[in-house]
């Protein structure tokens, strides 16, 4: 996957290996939130939570008023820094 100019453009290449199926519950609008969710997560959590890859031991999270997607997002990728017991 490239990235760079052009985000707003109609089409996108992306390999096929990094798409998903929609579930069929889901809307698109729905569906179309979950990158921005996690997006934000993994931003508010690196850069404004000052975590990093390793020696995040001792380190807790306080998750405050976010929306559903944003608060999986934000439980996954504190899983996968170790921070959930």
């Amino acid at each position: 996957m490239k990235s760079g100019a052009g985000t707003l453009a109609e089409f996108a290449l992306v390999d096929k290996s990094l798409l998903r199926r929609k579930p069929e519950s889901v809307s698109f609008e729905q569906a179309a939130a979950v990158p921005l969710a996690a997006h934000t997560a993994f931003f508010s959590l690196i850069n404004e939570g000052g975590l990093k890859r390793k020696g995040n031991e001792g380190k807790k999270v306080f998750i405050v008023s976010l929306s559903q997607k944003a608060f999986l997002a934000t439980r996954l990728h504190c899983s996968l820094f170790r921070l959930l017991r």
